[in-house]
């Protein structure tokens, strides 16, 4: 340690010694120095000996610390662990990333031909589900399948009008988004329709 930190911290335990002093009553705190035959350097608060004069101290300079801006990945890990510790903030924020949820098949009304009475249901976001997350599909307004596939072949069906509706799930099990309900149409192909036994057309002149 040099000289001059050593001062300074010297210093700077007097000065905390004086705070305290002072709640009693004032006290004129001094910083001596003496040094000894052999070259030794002692610093005290204590008169060496009659007539001692006290050193003076330079006045410490005092740094503030700056203030830093977060960058944007902490921003998102501090709202990451705001969203931990509140379960409502973390669903608003689920919410709000998967807003696009949605149900891309069956469009409305469509109608499905020779698929031996199934359906093919597919849903899409734009962003990827996190850990834990899961769709859930009703079919005809009962649950058909949870699952984190974005395509699903219904079980075989009757003919007729059906509707399809999804819901988007946290690890919770809450609900974040929801898509449809869609309605859509099974038909059976018979025999008559089938493209092997339609009429073909005569050729003129045959």
């Amino acid at each position: 340690m040099t000289e001059q930190h050593f001062v300074r911290a010297l210093a700077a335990a007097v000065l905390m010694l004086a705070g305290v002093v002072l709640v009693s009553g004032p006290v004129m705190a001094q910083v001596y120095k003496t040094v000894d035959a052999d070259g030794n350097v002692t610093y005290t608060d204590q008169p060496p000996g009659p007539g001692a004069e006290p050193i003076e101290l330079r006045e410490l300079s005092v740094v503030e610390r700056p203030e830093y801006k977060p960058t944007r990945s902490q921003q998102a890990e501090a709202a990451a662990a705001e969203g931990a510790e509140n379960p409502r903030e973390a669903l608003r924020q689920l919410q709000q990333q998967y807003r696009d949820f949605r149900l891309v098949s069956p469009t409305p009304e469509q109608s499905f031909w020779g698929t031996s009475n199934t359906a093919t249901v597919a849903w899409d976001t734009n962003a990827a589900l996190q850990d834990g997350m899961k769709v859930r599909i009703y079919l005809d307004d009962q649950a058909a399948t949870t699952t984190t596939q974005s395509l699903f072949a219904t079980p075989r069906l009757d003919r007729g009008e059906h509707t399809v509706r999804a819901e988007l799930l946290d690890v919770n099990d809450q609900v974040v988004a929801m898509a449809g309900p869609v309605t859509f149409f099974i038909h059976q192909q018979t025999v008559n329709n089938s493209p092997a036994n339609r009429p073909r057309p005569t050729p003129r002149g045959g």
